[in-house]
């Protein structure tokens, strides 16, 4: 993503391999956006185990 958009950088104090930062200043599309979110997300909750994902869904 940093190769092919200017607006996404390495995240300030986080670890600049794993974590992106995104300015949010018109560049990248709403959508666009929406979807990366929606796919960390995913990333996300797809490592957690199976009684964490279990609280997380009666929240």
């Amino acid at each position: 993503m940093r190769a092919e958009f200017d607006a996404v950088l390495p995240a300030y104090h986080m670890n600049k391999q794993h974590w992106n930062m995104v300015l949010t200043n018109g560049r990248v599309k709403d959508a666009l956006l929406r979807e990366w979110i929606d796919e960390s997300y995913e990333i996300v909750v797809n490592s957690l185990t199976k009684k964490t994902k279990e609280e997380l869904k009666n929240l």
